[in-house]
């Protein structure tokens, strides 16, 4: 709608939109922002199962949370990768 927008679409909600460097760009980068480059692509490499998860098999891990009181403590203790505070576990 928001592509063929005919005067009627005030307005679109993306989530996450993520826009990187043509290929022209990447030829002429700076040292800051290929390192900008690299981290988000370990972001998208180590970080993004979660999500992935999520957009396509929900259910599956709601059935092994609900069932599994070891498997929602491991779902519990690998939340605090994310979180600012330290991490018991590394």
């Amino acid at each position: 709608m928001g592509a063929q927008n005919r005067g009627s679409c005030a307005g679109i909600h993306v989530n996450m939109p993520i826009a990187g460097p043509s290929r022209d760009q990447r030829s002429d980068m700076t040292d800051a922002e290929r390192a900008l480059l690299d981290q988000a692509h370990a972001f998208d490499a180590n970080e993004m199962g979660y999500s992935e998860q999520q957009a396509t098999r929900p259910q599956t891990l709601g059935y092994g949370l609900a069932d599994s009181p070891s498997g929602q403590a491991g779902w519990i203790l690998e939340k605090f990768h994310w979180s600012p505070a330290p991490s018991p576990i590394r």
